[in-house]
């Protein structure tokens, strides 16, 4: 099999522990990687200084109001590996979905085959990115997600997913605008409508929580138990209700957002007032609103508490 060269992207965000967890898991993949970016969101937990302490940059970079985006590249040395590692600091507050829009155009414009996108919270196993390699080149498929580690659910294309770099060139970049939440979803949908061959690799494993695995709210009402998920928390399910409907609205799934305006829409406003989450059910509100309005981007009132 001839040596083809992948690019890692990470986008992260007040999360320095995992990150460093999530490097070293990159570094140590039997099937070494040509390049990583980390992109920055930009975190307030000292995220650059750790990458400065365990040498994956020379230079932190300076705190500034005029500064939009801060770049710094470095060569890490792992053994016969030599991997060009990049830390770029985005300074205005773009989200997930901002991060994965970067790394993606600057992954483009590196000399490499593939490109494999995470959050900074996927802990990918040594043999991840080896499994995932060997199968796109025996498919002959153009992107390809492992599957998650203790369940029988795949990854989220934007946890672990390794898209061919000629993708960006028929479906382009991912929307950026969504800030966080279904991003991955809206750009494996556009992959597959303009003919991409997408695979799901069973033997590449990663680690990650993905929202929906993070557990439930719960009570006993008359007898019967009523549950939603608890992630994300408070407000920020904004984007989940606002991005789902833009993408329902945008790909003319019409039959789904019936549905999801009539009986997911009831159901969870019943249940998150039972559960007396307020912020859920105004979460649910403003975003179906804003949906229809064609709002997007970031929210403060999402972030105000």
């Amino acid at each position: 099999m001839s040596h083809e060269k992948v690019c890692a992207v990470i986008v992260t965000f007040n999360r320095k522990e995992m990150l460093l967890k999530c490097l070293f898991a990159l570094i140590n993949q039997t099937y070494p990687l040509t390049s990583i970016f980390v992109i920055d969101g930009p975190s307030t937990d000292g995220t650059e200084k750790a990458l400065a302490e365990y040498n994956f940059i020379k230079e932190v970079p300076p705190h500034s109001n005029e500064i939009k985006v801060w770049h710094t590249e470095n060569t890490i040395v792992q053994g016969s590996k030599r991997i060009k590692f990049h830390y770029v600091r985005i300074y205005d507050d773009v989200g997930g979905s901002g991060g994965f829009y970067e790394g993606f155009k600057r992954a483009y414009y590196e000399d490499c085959d593939w490109i494999w996108v995470m959050d900074d919270d996927v802990l990918p196993e040594s043999t991840t990115l080896e499994r995932l390699i060997t199968a796109l080149k025996i498919t002959g498929y153009d992107a390809a997600r492992p599957a998650l580690i203790d369940c029988e659910d795949f990854s989220p294309w934007f946890a672990g997913g390794i898209f061919s770099r000629n993708i960006i060139k028929k479906v382009g970049l991912p929307l950026k605008e969504f800030f966080i939440y279904w991003d991955d979803v809206e750009y494996a949908t556009r992959c597959q409508r303009n003919g991409i061959k997408m695979l799901d690799v069973r033997e590449a494993k990663v680690h990650h929580k993905d929202w929906m695995h993070r557990g439930v709210n719960s009570r006993i009402v008359l007898g019967r138990i009523v549950a939603r998920p608890a992630f994300p928390r408070g407000r920020k399910y904004y984007y989940i209700q606002r991005n789902k409907l833009y993408f329902l609205l945008r790909y003319r799934k019409f039959k789904a957002l019936i549905h999801s305006l009539s009986i997911e829409l009831i159901r969870d406003l019943i249940a998150y007032l039972v559960l007396k989450d307020v912020d859920k059910v105004l979460s649910i509100i403003k975003g179906t609103l804003d949906a229809f309005f064609r709002k997007t981007g970031k929210c403060e009132w999402a972030h105000a508490r």
